[in-house]
């Protein structure tokens, strides 16, 4: 829906008021300047009159004098703030001027953005990721590295005084069911249980015993072997890094079979060396293995993704900055930056930024908590870059004809300029872009209204927040619009004119060629997701995301 605030006191049929003759009314804005970057809060506004008897500063009285200059007061809050200065005559004609300006921190695009965005991993989502560690623990690299132990014992002892018994053992084989990782939040660490199930190892006896030599089959068994041990976690580099500390061995439910080795072979021997030898290896194994598969696993957690909007591409760098451990779960913060291509052409103050601590869902597998600052920096290098530096023609194919059918020509060229970024920011109604000083010009060659134009336009566009296969989406609703003609050689008077374009320029089309802003939900590597709910934070300045997994 288009918002409007004119009304025309008389029109010609074809919708225009013509320039009046005598002393004309004129007001415009001096200070502050269209497009400034300005804090929030109270900014005096100046301006220059003729020929009114009132004037208001958004709709506030302002102070004429009488050498045709005015002094008022704007309240700025954060995001693109239209100033208007509105005047009326003794015969009740009004004139206004309009002017868009940008107010808030602003924040250096040179650096990353700190703190951009919050996760954690709570108690269901820690079960998921050490279930799919778990089934990651290779059974093919611990029985290589049981058989590469082979020999796994050997032994030389006397019976009567010599020599009698030589014996070696090897590991044919070692079996086991799907490891099970358990872990529990403690502050400042996991308490960590890995299980391997009805562990069973195939060993083959050879030697000698008192002259007859030997070649037998003898196995040891466990219903699992438990370790137990305290897992770390830290950012380092910007990777998260696992460690598994004080980690201990034991084999519940612990039985063998020796009964075919020779009654003269000491079995208790035999049956403990190897018992304690296969014990340093699945501690060594699992100490070695869990720490990288948790690792890959919360890699997923990691925010980078490309994305290219209008042939501009854009990549977004996620690092970890730090990571923690409480009693409900791990948290993580993320640093992240944007890299697009620059044309050079701007002078800015920075990208919109509102530094605040975002409180982080405790209860979802997984929780997010993204800064809007992501999606302003996003906002201000596609700016940059010159994605809203457009010219469409008919000439080109690139502008429909039917579309210029309002202005009553089928021929021109529409250019687009922005002056100021768009910026996400939490409106009255909800989350919306805005952009200001959207410079438009319009040539119409030959045009029945005229053959030039330029006009501002600032512009509030409702953000529908959601959920769709895997990523957050940000869809762009219908513009609401306030316009200001600048320059135009049609005859008329600029409100009027403002007016008729605002109903009749083809501005949902022209945006439509932005698109719909989505990237992808943070969740574990090789975890499907169940569902996940998208929430704005209740500050305003950030959006929450819950995430359940399969």
């Amino acid at each position: 829906m288009l918002l409007f605030a004119l009304t025309i006191a008389c029109s010609r049929d074809d919708g225009l008021n013509e320039l009046d003759e005598g002393p004309r009314p004129q007001i415009a804005i001096t200070s502050p300047a269209a497009a400034a970057w300005l804090g929030e809060g109270a900014v005096e506004v100046t301006g220059t009159f003729e020929n009114l008897r009132t004037i208001d500063v958004n709709e506030a009285e302002a102070t004429p004098d009488r050498s045709g200059t005015f002094v008022g007061s704007a309240e700025l809050s954060r995001g693109v703030n239209v100033i208007e200065a509105y005047g009326t005559t003794t015969d009740s004609e009004w004139r206004y001027d309009r002017v868009g300006v940008l107010a808030g921190e602003f924040a250096d695009p040179g650096h990353a953005i700190e703190d951009a965005a919050g996760l954690r991993l709570n108690q269901p989502g820690i079960d998921a990721a050490m279930d799919f560690a778990g089934s990651m623990v290779d059974q093919e690299t611990i029985a290589a590295a049981a058989t590469g132990m082979n020999p796994i014992y050997e032994d030389t002892y006397g019976v009567w005084g010599w020599d009698a018994v030589e014996i070696a053992a090897n590991v044919d084989d070692i079996t086991f069911d799907t490891v099970r990782l358990e872990a529990t939040p403690r502050a400042g660490m996991l308490e960590l249980q890995v299980v391997i199930p009805n562990l069973f190892v195939d060993l083959q006896a050879v030697g000698e015993a008192v002259g007859w030599d030997f070649d037998v089959d003898a196995s040891l068994w466990a219903d699992e072997a438990q370790i137990e041990g305290q897992l770390t976690l830290d950012a380092d580099n910007g990777k998260l890094v696992v460690e598994l500390l004080d980690a201990d061995v034991n084999l519940v439910g612990f039985g063998y079979d020796t009964s075919l080795l020779p009654g003269d072979v000491e079995a208790y021997l035999f049956v403990d060396t190897i018992r304690g030898k296969l014990e340093d290896m699945l501690l060594e194994q699992i100490t070695t293995m869990v720490p990288p598969l948790l690792e890959s696993t919360l890699a997923g957690l990691d925010l980078s993704f490309e994305l290219e909007l209008m042939g501009v591409p854009l990549s977004i760098g996620a690092d970890f900055a730090q990571a923690s451990i409480d009693s409900k779960g791990i948290a993580i913060t993320t640093d992240i930056d944007v890299d697009a291509p620059s044309n050079g052409e701007h002078t800015y103050a920075g990208f919109l930024s509102a530094p605040v601590e975002l409180t982080v869902d405790d209860d979802a597998a997984v929780g997010a908590a993204i800064s809007d600052d992501l999606l302003n920096r996003l906002m201000f290098e596609v700016w940059r870059a010159g994605l809203l530096e457009l010219t469409l023609s008919t000439d080109d194919g690139s502008l429909e004809p039917a579309l210029l059918l309002g202005l009553k020509t089928e021929q021109g060229t529409i250019t687009l300029d922005a002056l100021l970024p768009p910026v996400v920011v939490q409106g009255d109604s909800g989350l919306e872009v805005q952009i200001g000083e959207l410079n438009v010009t319009v040539d119409t060659p030959g045009g029945e209204f005229g053959e030039h134009l330029e006009a501002a336009i600032n512009l509030n566009i409702p953000l529908d927040l959601g959920y769709s296969d895997g990523n957050v989406v940000l869809a762009l609703g219908s513009p609401e619009m306030v316009m200001m003609v600048r320059e135009s050689d049609w005859g008329a008077e600029p409100e009027t004119i403002t007016q008729l374009l605002t109903q009749l320029l083809p501005l949902d089309s022209l945006l439509s060629i932005l698109g719909d802003i989505t990237f992808a939900v943070p969740s574990l590597d090789g975890l499907s997701i169940k569902s996940a709910d998208v929430q704005r934070d209740k500050t305003g300045l950030g959006t929450h995301i819950g995430v359940e997994l399969d």
